[in-house]
């Protein structure tokens, strides 16, 4: 039993904070983006483009989850 070491998060616990703050911040300007796109392609739907849509909405999407993930973390909810 002595020769098993304790895990060490490969993120220090101390940054959790910094780090949710930034990804929920992006995740939020990605996602603010992609509804200024769909209210300006609305009225012009020839220009529209599946492509950036996904795009936008996958990138915020993950950059959401990632920072609540960390922010539950900093808040000392280990999942």
């Amino acid at each position: 039993m002595s020769s098993q070491t304790p895990y060490y998060s490969p993120i220090n616990p101390a940054a959790f904070g910094t780090l949710a703050l930034i990804l929920i911040g992006s995740g939020l300007s990605f996602m603010a983006l992609f509804f200024v796109y769909e209210m300006k392609v609305s009225h012009d739907h020839t220009s529209r483009s599946l492509v950036k849509e996904l795009s936008m909405a996958t990138l915020s999407s993950l950059l959401l989850g990632c920072g609540t993930l960390f922010l539950t973390l900093w808040a000392g909810v280990f999942v």
